[in-house]
């Protein structure tokens, strides 16, 4: 056999482009995302009087899971509306040496138009995003007294927010991101009165931290 049919086959390697697996590669796409996130509230967001004594609720974060839906009309804008089940629970005892205490539940369900501003730059890029909606939310407030009955309250309560974040490419089609910033959402004034308490909504704001993994069509 001659030389040439017993040489070695030879590979040639090249170079990946990386831009294949890159935010950039995300542009005019329509997208969906499942996120979490939570709000660190700056002050306590709900005040009882109980036998003419004020007292704020027990200091809680709250917790939410939720859903997105952005397209991308530039290299860099991207306009979208969220949604998400948020809880936030506290409750209060009733004087100092009782072993009753008030439990204040809030359910809530915001809606948000979103955008967001990305600065690509390889498999990650920084953004920023800023929202402004409202939150529609069930209030329940209940005593482990059990002859104290349960009192139960719907409104709703316009939020904002703003967030610098980060989001990487981790899939042909999808990235993960991760976002702080604040959140702004004032509660109803109007005072309700529990059986044992007269119960006053202020603010649930404070810091904003979110996580997201979306899926680009």
């Amino acid at each position: 056999m001659g030389r040439d049919a017993m040489a070695a086959p030879k590979f040639i390697t090249t170079e990946e482009d990386i831009s294949e697996n890159s935010v950039l590669k995300f542009r005019d796409r329509l997208s969906i995302g499942a996120q979490i996130y939570s709000v660190i509230p700056s002050a306590r967001p709900f005040n009882a009087t109980i036998s003419s004594t004020s007292s704020d609720y027990r200091y809680q974060i709250s917790g939410a899971f939720g859903v997105e839906v952005f397209y991308r009309f530039s290299e860099h804008l991207d306009l979208g509306v969220s949604t998400a089940y948020e809880t936030y629970e506290s409750r209060l005892r009733n004087g100092s040496s009782s072993t009753e205490f008030q439990t204040a539940k809030m359910k809530m369900f915001p809606i948000e138009g979103v955008a967001k501003w990305q600065w690509a730059k390889g498999v990650w890029a920084p953004e920023v995003e800023a929202g402004l909606g409202i939150g529609f939310y069930n209030m329940e407030l209940k005593s482990t007294n059990l002859n104290q009955p349960t009192v139960r309250d719907q409104s709703a309560a316009a939020l904002a927010h703003a967030a610098f974040g980060i989001s990487m490419a981790w899939l042909d089609d999808t990235n993960i991101g991760i976002a702080l910033g604040y959140r702004m959402m004032f509660l109803s004034q109007t005072d309700f009165d529990a059986t044992i308490a007269q119960i006053k909504r202020k603010s649930l704001s404070g810091i904003y931290a979110k996580a997201t993994l979306r899926y680009h069509f």
